[in-house]
């Protein structure tokens, strides 16, 4: 096990063992006193004051309860550039401390494994429990009140296409939860093809024609019919249905949704933007950074930033991005970046 002998009074590592030079790299010449050392070990200035700060504490800590004993865990940087996770052992033996680190990189990623199948576990329950759950029951209340109402062919026809468009959005959701599942587990096989943006989002502009009609909502594809992305086409539906399914749901009546598309040498943007009442910074972030949202109502529109949400992970991890710029009252523009890919960088 990699061990350092080190003397606190003179400030000096007296002592590295074998071990602790063929795996972290280090002789006690090039890391003479702990302020060397933690230079080299943590070389990120933040990360390297916490460690500090963590130590000192901890070091109060057991000096308080007159123990000999303390440690901590920590990511090492080696000196080939490596880093792993390490468990310091720090034990003082007369005059000197005796400083072991247990290798525990692998422990430490499994519990990080782990902790992210929790993640998916809760995201799932959430979809289920709240975002599909919520639509399915109005559809049952509907149609089991159908007989006892007396509907015009008007009403009738109101009826139905609010039905059609719970079950599109329940659909996409559902998608989405899939696309990510299938992600997280390595199962996803990306399939890259050619994709015309403009016949692209004038098909997706179809199935919103009815949804649209009842709040009287523009979509409007304002996108040069050249332009043309290599991307996986289900995963970019997925995206850009979940999109304009939010800006359906929240544009105000009489709005605009807006489609556009820019093309540099390296990447397309394509931006959705519409006429809600926007979001404020913090909900940006909770979307981006997958956080919950502390601040949420019990009678906001179900299924809001659950999708995103989702759709934002999948980007990440399949070559893309997701950005939003929004504010109260200011509508929200959300931005795909989906970079120029070519045979070498693609992969499922």
């Amino acid at each position: 096990m990699p061990m350092i002998i080190y003397d606190e009074n003179e400030d000096i590592n007296l002592f590295a063992n074998k071990c602790f030079v063929e795996e972290i790299g280090y002789t006690k010449e090039e890391i003479p006193n702990i302020n060397e050392w933690h230079i080299k070990a943590y070389p990120d200035e933040h990360y390297r004051n916490e460690v500090k700060k963590n130590w000192k504490k901890l070091l109060k800590d057991v000096q308080a309860e007159d123990e000999l004993h303390a440690k901590q865990t920590v990511r090492i940087r080696a000196k080939n550039g490596t880093y792993k996770w390490y468990e310091i052992h720090r034990n003082v033996v007369g005059a000197v401390d005796v400083i072991t680190y247990n290798n525990v990189d692998e422990l430490y990623k499994e519990n990080e494994q782990l902790a992210s199948y929790n993640e998916q576990i809760k995201m799932l329950l959430s979809i289920i429990s709240h975002d599909v759950r919520t639509p399915l029951s109005v559809l049952k209340n509907m149609v089991d009140s159908y007989a006892s109402l007396d509907l015009s062919k008007e009403e009738m026809k109101e009826m139905f296409s609010s039905i059609s468009l719970e079950i599109d959005q329940t659909f996409q959701l559902i998608n989405a939860a899939l696309l990510w599942i299938s992600s997280k587990n390595e199962t996803f096989s990306f399939h890259a093809e050619a994709i015309n943006l403009y016949h692209f989002f004038s098909g997706i502009k179809e199935n919103y024609l009815a949804a649209c009609k009842e709040k009287n909502i523009v979509i409007k594809i304002d996108a040069d019919r050249n332009i043309n992305i290599t991307y996986d086409a289900f995963i970019l539906e997925v995206v850009a249905r979940n999109i304009i399914n939010n800006a359906v749901k929240f544009c105000f009546e009489n709005g605009i949704i807006a489609v556009t598309c820019n093309q540099s040498a390296g990447y397309t943007d394509i931006h959705i933007k519409d006429d809600g009442p926007g979001m404020s910074k913090e909900k940006i972030n909770n979307i981006l950074l997958n956080r919950e949202d502390p601040g949420k109502q019990k009678d906001e529109k179900k299924g809001f930033g659950v999708g995103l949400k989702i759709i934002n992970q999948c980007l990440r991890k399949y070559h893309g991005e997701m950005m939003i710029e929004s504010g109260i009252n200011q509508g929200t523009m959300v931005t795909v970046r989906i970079p120029a890919l070519h045979a070498e960088n693609i992969q499922s």
